[in-house]
């Protein structure tokens, strides 16, 4: 991830309704000031587009509020850390369900399941994490790969769960410490 901040500050003043034509010498017009850095960590090819098969689930699995489906496993693989570098969190975003905000909605599509979203949960934990909050920091090596690993599983929102296709589109943002 390339960080590059600029903040600028543009004195305006206006006196008795016109504006000054010169700027004072004392006083500076423009001030810039900035950071630029190098990514601290790279993505693994495998972790970049990621695809989770979650299988095929038994609307009957979900007969009440909170159901959820077997869990199945994401890792997220970081390289090339550098130094100075000591942990990540990450934030996983997406379209969120409109009956549990927490969890992934299913994309609507002619023929799509309702009643269920998806949920992720930090596999080391075992705690779910809601959608668009950060994880806790996850401790990483400069010296080697960091696989971060996570879980996905599909939990019911509604009481009544339709049968249809599952899918849903999930990103994640990494912040570095």
């Amino acid at each position: 991830m390339k960080l590059f901040t600029i903040s600028i500050l543009l004195p305006l003043a206006l006196i008795g309704g016109g504006m000054r034509a010169f700027a004072d010498d004392r006083t500076p017009n423009l001030i810039i000031t900035g950071t630029v850095t190098t990514d601290a960590c790279a993505v693994g090819t495998d972790s970049q587009n990621l695809n989770v098969p979650m299988g095929d689930m038994l609307s009957g699995l979900f007969t009440q509020v909170g159901d959820a489906s077997p869990k199945k496993e994401f890792v997220i693989t970081l390289t090339d850390c550098d130094e100075g570098v000591a942990g990540a969190t990450i934030t996983f975003t997406g379209t969120s369900d409109s009956d549990n905000p927490d969890l992934l909605q299913i994309t609507k599509d002619t023929g799509s399941a309702t009643g269920v979203g998806v949920e992720v949960i930090d596999e080391t934990t075992g705690d779910p994490i809601p959608l668009g909050k950060a994880t806790a920091v996850k401790s990483l090596n400069i010296a080697s790969d960091n696989n971060l690993k996570y879980q996905l599983r599909y939990k019911s929102t509604l009481g009544t769960v339709t049968a249809g296709s599952a899918d849903a589109v999930m990103y994640f943002d990494l912040a570095y410490q």
